[in-house]
């Protein structure tokens, strides 16, 4: 199975959520960390945890 590398790229930084998108950076084009874990602070529940 082919996968369109540019189409699904696309779609990342145009529909994905910003968690998402900073994944995306991180592992794919270089980008840093402390994005990723901000981004995830805001799905933070109010004890603490996740999910």
């Amino acid at each position: 199975m082919l996968i369109d590398q540019p189409a699904a790229e696309n779609f990342i930084w145009s529909a994905a959520r910003l968690v998402d998108r900073h994944r995306y950076a991180r592992l794919f084009a270089d980008g840093a960390a402390e994005p990723v874990v901000e981004a995830l602070r805001g799905y933070r529940n109010p004890d603490g945890g996740f999910g």
